[in-house]
């Protein structure tokens, strides 16, 4: 069982409990307050407490459904993303059997490439734009990584909606306002516009 430094669990309770509230706040949902940049925010956290942030996304997501039954909340787990984008490729079966017979390493670096941004973000626009969503919440990222970047596909995502609508990737890891870095410790060498949480 996974011991928290009770210190920094308060803290993260805390800063999502104004999370909430920030979202419940007037012009939250329509993306005001961030002149012309797009809503997209970046709320990091230690990789240690990635299970917990699962469950208090999950949390999240009822919660606002509760509060603001209006909006459709989008939940995305990474890795489950990126699971059934494979299965409607037919690929799904066949990366396992590349896992058991070549090698984890030799898996990740031949989904690289059939997993990109781009791709990603189509098959969210696919998938997921039809709900219609008023928010939506990105996390898994530490179980989908290193085949899949979070930011590779959020850097496609305001190219493909037509308006403003807020995302919150939960990152474990770092964030200064332009690069990210993976557990604190990988580079991901690319920048991204995003805002950090809180802001």
């Amino acid at each position: 069982m996974t011991e928290y430094a009770a210190s920094e669990l308060e803290d993260l309770r805390q800063s999502l409990n104004d999370m909430r509230d920030r979202i419940g706040r007037p012009g939250f949902l329509e993306g005001s307050g961030v002149g012309n940049n797009y809503p997209s925010f970046v709320y990091c956290y230690k990789s240690q407490y990635e299970p917990l942030i699962d469950e208090r996304v999950q949390n999240l997501e009822h919660t606002i459904a509760q509060t603001h039954p209006e909006v459709q909340v989008t939940r995305i787990h990474l890795f489950e993303f990126a699971r059934e984008y494979l299965k409607k490729q037919g690929l799904w079966e066949k990366s396992l059997e590349l896992a058991r017979t070549k090698g984890e390493q030799f898996l990740f670096t031949n989904l690289t490439g059939t997993l990109n941004g781009k791709r990603m973000a189509e098959f969210f626009t696919e998938t997921v734009l039809v709900k219609a969503p008023g928010l939506i919440l990105v996390h898994g990222v530490a179980l989908a990584w290193p085949i899949l970047r979070g930011h590779e596909v959020l850097k496609s995502f305001p190219l493909r909606i037509e308006k403003k609508i807020p995302i919150i990737l939960f990152y474990p890891g770092t964030y200064d306002g332009k690069f990210l870095r993976t557990f604190g410790r990988f580079d991901d060498a690319n920048e991204y516009q995003a805002i950090p949480w809180p802001y």
